[in-house]
């Protein structure tokens, strides 16, 4: 039977995977806090949660990240 710890790692792995983008470093940095940040909500009393996401802009002048 899976711990919580190694279905969190199971998460962030499929999370990391190379999709058109190469996020290697970033998850290599980030590997473990997903469950300590759920963790940290499950013991705050009243968590607020806000979730981030990006995508590239190509076409836009200058061409960015939003």
């Amino acid at each position: 039977m899976d711990t919580v710890n190694e279905s969190v790692a199971r998460i962030e792995a499929i999370i990391g995977r190379k999709a058109k983008r190469d996020i290697g470093q970033m998850t290599e940095w980030a590997k473990g806090n997903l469950v300590r940040a759920a963790e940290a909500v499950m013991n705050t009393p009243n968590a607020h949660v806000g979730i981030v996401t990006g995508f590239y802009i190509q076409h836009a002048e200058p061409p960015s990240p939003e």
